[in-house]
């Protein structure tokens, strides 16, 4: 079993007194995962857990964002993982492409009435980057193409995301930033 140490210079310094491997604590609980010896469900606690100590790389996946978002929009850990997927260190592309997976699972899913707060939370926090009106366009443009693409009856999931918005986005006063 590997040392678990996060801070890179005491990995550095252990490595030079002889430990033989040393690994970050993700890695550690995404091989835990893998191997079964750890549930999804515990998995996401830990990592929240991580993000909220402000270790300096947690990464989070939409399952794992999902799974949060399961427990409430105002669960810690589901706040902690927001946190983590919108920090201004994170690449625009991975950000985008978790909210948009995120987003479209929640749109699928059977809880329309926590499925606002839940996508607020995130776009809320993406608002708080400086990219934050290209990553909104690109984001709400790749929803609504995935949505659109599933051909439910009438198009009514992609309505009712365009409808949300809408009313997000005028709420924001950003409507004309972010859809022109």
């Amino acid at each position: 079993m590997p040392t678990i140490i996060e801070d890179r210079r005491l990995r550095g310094f252990a490595t030079i007194i002889g430990a033989q491997r040393v690994s970050w604590t993700q890695p550690l609980l995404m091989l835990l995962l893998d191997r079964k010896q750890l549930s999804h469900g515990d998995y996401v606690d830990l990592i929240a857990n991580l993000g909220s100590k402000r270790i300096g790389f947690v990464s989070a996946g939409s399952g794992d964002l999902f799974a949060a978002a399961q427990l409430g929009f105002d669960s810690p850990q589901f706040k902690s993982l927001v946190e983590v997927i919108s920090r201004k260190t994170v690449e625009a592309p991975s950000l985008a492409r978790v909210a948009v997976e995120f987003f479209v699972q929640l749109w699928n899913a059977e809880i329309p009435g926590a499925r606002h707060r839940l996508v607020s939370s995130v776009l809320e926090a993406i608002l708080t980057r400086p990219d934050a009106i290209r990553l909104l366009r690109v984001i709400i443009v790749a929803v609504d193409k995935n949505l659109r693409e599933r051909r439910f009856p009438e198009n009514l999931i992609s309505r009712s995301w365009s409808d949300y918005v809408e009313r997000f986005v005028a709420g924001h006063f950003i409507r004309d930033a972010v859809i022109g």
